[in-house]
């Protein structure tokens, strides 16, 4: 894992490797995605996902997803921070996001899903919803109805019990 900074956010960046820590620089690491290791571990290395730490305060990081919505080489980025080439244009079509059951309230049909987070980038005020209103945000694949959140990728039906 390497220790970033791109668009003025603070970034660990975990490459396809590297294990999400406990701690990291000294500080505790939470980590929401626990129950969605398998997950977590295909988008690790996925051709339009990345997995961070993203600073939240002083002693705490918390693990994100960062998701590309254009034909950004995520390997070129991963042999660029591990050189310590990588630059900020190669993160702006990036967005924070998180990985969710989507119900489409037209059809009733549950989509995991990657919708935008919703909280502020630390570090850099007004990033998210300057990220948000550049994506282009998904319907349902099977009414084409509104989902009720800003999902930007469908990752298969879910499959009920």
């Amino acid at each position: 894992m390497k220790k970033i900074k791109a668009e003025n956010v603070d970034y660990g960046y975990l490459l396809s490797r590297d294990e999400i820590p406990i701690e990291f620089e000294g500080d505790v690491v939470e980590d929401y995605f626990l129950d969605r290791r398998e997950l977590i571990t295909a988008l690790r290395s996925g051709p339009d996902t990345r997995i961070v730490l993203t600073r939240l305060s002083k002693g705490f990081w918390v693990v994100d997803i960062l998701f590309w919505d254009d034909s950004t080489d995520l390997l070129q980025l991963d042999a660029g921070v591990l050189a310590g080439t990588y630059s900020d244009a190669q993160f702006v079509n990036s967005i924070h996001v998180y990985p969710v059951n989507t119900i489409c309230f037209n059809c009733n049909h549950i989509w995991e899903s990657l919708a935008i987070s919703r909280g502020d980038y630390v570090g850099a005020p007004g990033l998210l919803l300057k990220k948000k209103t550049q994506r282009h945000l998904l319907r349902c694949p099977i009414c084409g109805n509104s989902f009720s959140i800003a999902v930007v990728k469908i990752i298969g039906e879910h499959k009920a019990a």
